[in-house]
């Protein structure tokens, strides 16, 4: 009798479990079904070296709103993968050069989604011969108190074909000591010119420290949000070759 009871109540917890599985699963397809993807479009900030020849672009997710306006999604930390899709292939269908950079941002929630992984290869293999870059910010990063499973990811990633960038770099020594650990993986480092334009302000790391970091582990070097002449002055004094930013044009959803 007890025995027969116990196997009832085991029965029952493991159609609870099951049961409860299921509902998570129909919410996680609801909530995909739900979005409008054609809501969601990616721009594209293009990438210069200094004889002004296109290198690559940086993709800037936007939804269109109310006003057929497009804009940052609020939400945009919280968008599944599964929305990049076809559309860089669409978007950069005439470029047709080797090794030429698609730089897509993501969130580290967004790179360690299983959605990620069951996507990468097919995204891979349909935008070749173009090279997919994933970014992801310092920020992000350092908020990490374990960094074995991104370090992990990068690596498996790598063998897939996949590059890697860590932008939002700055001028304090700290950027590049929480770094360090991740140069053997990283392809590119992307610094954003705000950080070394404050004249009065004493700068640990000056531009060309990255410069010298980048070619002793041999990565490439982008210096973002380029606005003036003397922006870009500034970097072919110091020899920076890839350089991004308004002065080159506002994004564009066609390359």
């Amino acid at each position: 009798m007890l025995k027969t009871l116990g196997i009832k109540l085991i029965v029952k917890i493991r159609s609870c479990f099951i049961n409860k599985e299921i509902i998570i699963r129909s919410k996680k397809k609801l909530k995909r079904s739900s979005l409008d993807i054609k809501k969601y479009v990616y721009f594209y900030n293009k990438i210069y070296n200094r004889k002004h020849e296109l290198q690559g672009v940086e993709s800037v997710l936007r939804e269109q709103d109310a006003n057929h306006e497009w804009v940052l999604p609020p939400h945009v930390d919280t968008l599944p993968f599964f929305i990049l899709q076809d559309n860089i292939k669409q978007s950069l269908e005439n470029v047709r050069d080797n090794h030429f950079k698609v730089i897509v941002k993501l969130t580290l929630e967004q790179f360690l989604s299983r959605d990620f992984k069951k996507k990468i290869a097919q995204i891979v293999e349909n935008i070749k011969p173009l090279d997919l870059v994933i970014e992801i910010s310092y920020h992000e990063i350092v908020k990490r108190k374990r960094v074995r499973s991104i370090l992990q990811k990068m690596i498996a990633f790598k063998k897939q074909g996949v590059l890697f960038s860590i932008n939002n770099l700055g001028a304090d020594f700290s950027f590049a000591k929480r770094i360090h650990y991740l140069l053997p993986v990283i392809d590119i480092l992307k610094l954003d010119i705000k950080y070394f334009n404050h004249k009065e302000k004493w700068l640990d790391l000056p531009i060309a420290f990255w410069g010298k970091l980048a070619n002793k582990y041999q990565l490439a070097l982008i210096v973002s949000g380029v606005e003036t002449k003397a922006d870009e002055h500034l970097l072919d004094v110091l020899a920076i070759d890839l350089r991004s930013g308004y002065l080159y044009g506002m994004p564009e959803q066609f390359i």
